[in-house]
């Protein structure tokens, strides 16, 4: 007899192992990755990573970092000889670069850098590594200060969500020959190093071009160059806007840049650098971005950088097309492109070998977790990791039902359905979940928040609507400045087709939920129709005025995608602001907001508590404290749990 499966529960969330960071050995034999899970000792609440090695002919795994300390960011050799990685191995330590004789031996800490390290690689010929570390802290200007604590901020672009205060501090590259003990501090400024990219004698990097200027700290960056060894730096690109990501190939110089025709709704697309700095575009005509916009709850970041062949004839990258993430080759001469992995997953991760002929794709599909798959040329893909197949193999998986509806204007708009296992007549209770962005998309990855909503019994019901990414740029363009019209549109309408569709859905019993821009349409959708009872509000926004001098990017956020500022444009702040619309607001609703978030304040969440709370409304309101806008997707385990548990429970309760 077939044991029965069990619903997904909270503590699940314990259980699974995020696969993450492949790295293909340069002698193909092996790959090397991170393993992140809930550290068993629950009083900690934190997650603990791990570093794994698979070999890729007998297919056996093996840990290959210590158990009592956090490892991560592997990192190859070029002989493929030594295994370099993060990790930190006393309690007030920063993060170091430790290396991994692979013959054998106790991995060696490499740098004993005062402020750690947050990015590091050999360079090509193995001799330096080559790192960025935040430079000391600059001392306050101001000589006569009796409290060196008291921070004087002259630049709206101070901090980020995640990361808080950078005034006195810049991240900078740093070189450290492998046989030394000693580092040199490469660029210092009060700007700060992007990305960048190693060669034997030079290193590229990406920063501002003019970091005295607000708005050219956050919206644009140019490509520069400097000696391994230090010295003056060249300024490579006059592109003008937004460029990163180098790549050297055959002495060719490759970018990721985006020209922001479109402001954030523009698609990042390939370059070559040219010798008289101008950029040329060799995506062709591929309409869609590079880069991963996909929300999946059960993961972690994970390496996507951009391949390009020796020969510099042929370059492989991740894009978000529709509702999947595919690798895509372009054909660098003939700026054409295919795709070469298939629409019914999500690659949300990948490791090329050299030579092209192997690669490691991290996979993940709405009923499978993420794990690591071995494709070479011309042969069947090979799932060479299987970290949660004992889980998986125990649980039920609801299968959505992809719904694609005509809306009101005649456009096509994908959705899905997932159902819920109805065993008696009663119908079952909806909820429409709403995603962030609103530039990311929902579709070929697994959602464990919406399959433990259905192991309760809601079906769920959730879509791309105008705004989302991967569906082109005027489609991701249609919001910007028309927030809460055709976007809240194309999500009742949503509703209305499931509704129509599938009749065990009971259009009385109905819930909304979503965090960041889906909080804000969360908070927008119960000011404007009573379809929905019970509500859940993330991270999101309530007043568009408050939030473009409180958060992180809203001085510039604000006026792309409403327009103006509050004093040049003040009736369509408060047009386009849901807290303007609260008397209209009946849902029974929570909110639930991080105090750490820098992106949308939580001043943003107490606005609408109070509002709601005096007008004698059914609200309670979550704080997490030490959590950022991440709480859903890397908040510590013990929150994320409960953040599930309140959002489970208050549809059970009201509903």
């Amino acid at each position: 007899m077939k044991k029965e499966l069990k619903n997904f529960s909270i503590k699940d969330i314990k259980k699974i192992i995020h696969v993450s960071d492949p790295v293909i050995n340069p002698n193909k034999n092996n790959v090397c990755y991170v393993l992140k899970k809930a550290h068993k000792n629950t009083k900690k609440n934190c997650w603990k990573s791990e570093i794994a090695i698979t070999d890729l002919k007998t297919l056996k795994s093996k840990k290959i970092s210590s158990e009592e300390f956090d490892a991560f960011s592997p990192k190859w050799s070029p002989d493929g000889k030594t295994l370099a990685f993060l990790s930190k191995r006393t309690k007030d330590e920063h993060y170091q670069i430790y290396l991994l004789d692979m013959n054998g031996g106790e991995a060696r800490k490499f740098t004993k850098q005062k402020n750690g390290i947050n990015s590091f690689n050999f360079s090509p010929n193995g001799k330096s590594m080559v790192f960025t570390s935040f430079s000391n802290p600059e001392k306050s200007k101001y000589k006569d200060s009796l409290a060196d604590d008291v921070e004087v901020i002259e630049s709206a672009f101070w901090r980020l969500n995640g990361q808080g205060s950078f005034l006195r501090k810049r991240n900078h590259l740093f070189a450290q020959r492998i046989k030394s003990k000693k580092s040199k501090q490469i660029t210092s400024g009060k700007w700060s190093v992007g990305s960048w990219f190693a060669q034997d004698e030079k290193i590229l990097y990406s920063r501002t071009p003019n970091p005295e200027n607000d708005m050219d700290q956050a919206m644009s960056s140019e490509l520069y160059s400097i000696p391994l060894q230090g010295g003056k730096e060249t300024k490579i690109t006059s592109f003008g806007k937004r460029v990163y990501g180098p790549i050297v190939s055959k002495d060719n110089i490759y970018v990721i840049a985006n020209g922001m025709e479109k402001s954030w709704a523009s698609n990042d697309g390939l370059y070559e650098v040219q010798k008289n700095k101008k950029l040329k575009k060799i995506t062709g005509d591929f309409e869609f971005g590079i880069g991963d916009s996909m929300n999946c709850d059960t993961r972690f970041p994970s390496g996507s950088d951009v391949w390009i062949s020796d020969k510099s004839n042929k370059a492989r990258f991740v894009a978000t097309v529709k509702d999947s993430l595919r690798l895509v080759e372009l054909d660098i001469k003939e700026q054409s492109w295919k795709y070469i992995s298939d629409s019914e997953y999500s690659v949300i991760g990948y490791s090329q070998s050299k030579d092209g002929e192997s690669r490691i794709e991290l996979r993940t599909s709405p009923v499978s977790f993420p794990e690591l798959w071995l494709v070479k040329d011309g042969k069947k893909a090979i799932k060479i990791t299987k970290y949660n197949d004992n889980l998986a193999s125990k649980r039920r998986f609801f299968k959505p039902e992809k719904m694609t509806f005509e809306a009101s204007d005649k456009t096509l708009v994908d959705a899905w359905v997932i159902k819920p296992r109805l065993t008696h007549k009663k119908k079952a209770p909806a909820i429409l979940e709403i995603h962030g962005g609103p530039k990311t998309v929902y579709g070929n990855a697994l959602m464990l928040e919406f399959q433990m909503l259905a192991g309760e019994g809601f079906a769920v019901i959730y879509g791309n609507p105008r705004g989302s990414d991967g569906y082109g740029v005027d489609w991701a363009h249609s919001v910007f400045k028309k927030y809460g019209e055709r976007d809240y549109e194309d999500l009742i309408e949503s509703v209305q087709a499931s509704l129509k569709r599938h009749k065990e859905i009971d259009e009385k019993r109905l819930g909304v939920c979503g965090g960041s821009y889906g909080g804000f349409m969360t908070n927008w959708i119960i000011g404007h129709t009573d379809m929905f009872k019970a509500a859940v509000t993330q991270r999101g926004i309530s007043n568009f005025t408050s939030m473009f001098g409180t958060s992180d990017i809203g001085y510039f956020f604000d006026i792309e995608q409403i327009g103006k500022t509050p004093w040049e444009n003040p009736e369509v702040y408060i047009e386009k602001s849901p807290i303007t619309y609260v008397e209209n607001m009946k849902a029974a609703t929570l909110i639930i907001h991080s105090e750490q978030d820098l992106r949308c304040p939580i001043e943003q969440a107490e606005q609408l508590f109070i509002s709601l709370k005096m007008l004698g409304q059914k609200v309670s309101f979550a704080r997490f404290p030490n959590e950022t806008h991440e709480l859903s997707r890397s908040g510590s385990p013990n929150r994320k749990m409960e953040r599930l548990r309140l959002l489970i429970n208050w549809f059970k309760n009201n509903l």
